[in-house]
């Protein structure tokens, strides 16, 4: 046997793996991505996990890492999850603070519609005054809501 003989490691052929036409397509394109063929890159994944799953149970077995700590994917969902809720909350707690102000500024508006009348002031004159104010009012609030 001559010296590359020796170098060259025997390679065995495993292919009995099925896939879900989704899944096949992710794989497909995360391997053009990588610019390999669909073999090689399933390859360097199963090889890339079972290196960074020995590299866990390393880290667990040596006491560097605890055993219940989470996994960094697992850490980054719930992340995600946890601003996905507090997004939510953000959100409806400023719903209700705009829905607040806007009911405030209509009943200012409303007040400052009866304190500046366009019309002379007289008592008889307060009834309409209102309905002019409440007209006016919701002309604005209808003006508001449509920009």
């Amino acid at each position: 046997m001559t010296g590359q003989e020796q170098i060259k490691e025997k390679r065995r052929t495993v292919h009995s793996i099925s896939f879900k036409d989704d899944d096949l397509k992710i794989i497909k394109l995360a391997a053009q991505q990588e610019g390999v063929s669909f073999a090689s890159f399933l390859k360097n994944a199963a090889l890339t996990y079972i290196r960074e799953s020995l590299e866990y149970q390393r880290l667990v077995e040596s006491g560097e890492l605890k055993e219940t700590d989470k996994p960094i994917a697992e850490v980054i969902g719930d992340f995600k999850d946890t601003m996905g809720k507090s997004m939510m909350a953000i959100n409806d707690n400023n719903s209700r603070r705009l829905k607040r102000i806007e009911w405030l500024i209509e009943k200012i508006i409303f007040i400052l519609f009866i304190f500046n009348p366009p019309l002379e002031c007289s008592p008889e004159k307060d009834e309409a005054i209102v309905k002019l104010a409440l007209k006016r009012t919701k002309k604005i609030m209808d003006e508001y809501k449509e920009d």
